[in-house]
């Protein structure tokens, strides 16, 4: 008897002290230090190290109406190989605050890190509030084998973009002055976005703002004319001198290279394009449009008909039809040259 009695003492001693056990391991799970701007995590026998230019005590202000990026460099400053998250914490809860990683981030923001190796990345951070923000980053660690949960903050395993979104039509004026609308769907993540002139342009490259149905103007759809080919071919071609292309290219383009830097894309619009942009599907045959952007000018497109010789235009009319058609790229000498560029959202004249 005194030997059962002493089995169950000692089953009862251990039970007690695996419960100390782990609570201690638990407690020292969830510890945290910080020191000189620096966040280490001890995660078990797991430690990780956060740093950033851009946080004190690893938080960040952000102001009303602000979009910040921000590098995180995580270190891991274990002998194994292990599991980690990166994840934030608002001040207060605003649907109108998003927090995420970079679409060009150089590491994920979960994920495994190997033994004493780092890994950089990219947050975005977007105050869509009209009050300012403060963001906390912290980060859970554990064994390769196991599931990270989260029991506190937000994941950032979503993408925010850091720039303006922008839809087609939107007017834009660009740094050099020159006034275009939006001629392709622009996300928050893409840096570029694709501009369709305001205006015809006038033989030395320039453009023709006299003559333009923007901004209230009595249009003058003929302006600034020229022949697509004066040879009568209906390719757009860069290389031929008797070709628009060969102004575009030659003439056009270095005005635009010169004044908004990393512009590609210099050339005329496809009847395709024209179409998206009114909401419409061409389909190789006359389409009326109706988005006035689009008809202040009478200008040549780089679409091709079935007809030879042939290229599709715009006739420019706000007042009655006006939209896609073909005519003979020769002996048309009334439409003109409308150019559509793609460049970076930072050549973007602020609205």
């Amino acid at each position: 008897m005194k030997k059962i009695k002493k089995s169950y003492l000692i089953i009862f001693i251990l039970l007690v002290l695996s419960i100390i056990c782990f609570g201690a391991s638990y407690a020292i799970f969830m510890n945290t230090s910080e020191y000189h701007g620096k966040l280490n995590i001890v995660a078990g026998d797991l430690t990780y190290k956060l740093e950033s230019d851009s946080l004190v005590d690893h938080k960040i202000v952000v102001a009303a109406n602000e979009i910040k990026e921000i590098d995180i460099h995580l270190t891991s400053l274990n002998k194994i190989s292990s599991k980690y998250e990166l994840y934030y914490t608002l001040n207060q809860d605003d649907s109108n605050v998003r927090v995420g990683y970079d679409v060009d981030t150089k590491n994920a923001v979960l994920g495994t890190i190997d033994a004493n190796s780092a890994k950089t990345i990219t947050i975005v951070i977007r105050n869509e509030s009209d009050h300012s923000t403060t963001v906390t980053f912290s980060v859970i660690g554990g064994l390769v084998n196991n599931d990270l949960v989260l029991t506190e903050g937000k994941s950032l395993n979503q993408v925010v973009g850091k720039y303006t979104a922008y839809s087609i039509g939107e007017a834009i004026t660009l740094i050099d002055g020159s006034k275009w609308h939006v001629l392709e769907e622009s996300s928050e993540i893409d840096g570029m976005i694709t501009l369709l002139s305001d205006y015809n342009l006038n033989s030395d490259g320039s453009y023709n703002t006299n003559c333009s149905g923007i901004d209230g103007d009595e249009p003058s759809f003929w302006c600034s004319p020229m022949a697509f080919d004066s040879d009568g071919t209906n390719s757009y071609d860069e290389s031929d001198a008797n070709n628009v292309g060969y102004f575009i290219k030659n003439i056009y383009a270095p005005r635009v290279s010169s004044s908004l830097p990393n512009t590609t894309n210099i050339t005329l619009p496809t009847a395709e394009q024209l179409a998206n942009a009114d909401g419409k599907v061409f389909s190789q045959s006359p389409l009326d449009l109706t988005s006035s952007w689009l008809l202040t000018t009478n200008y040549w497109t780089q679409s091709s008909t079935s007809t030879s010789s042939n290229v599709w235009f715009i006739s420019g009319n706000t007042v009655t039809a006006g939209g896609l058609r073909g005519n003979n790229t020769s002996t048309s000498l009334w439409y003109g040259v409308r150019p559509v560029i793609t460049t970076l959202k930072t050549n973007l004249l602020a609205q």
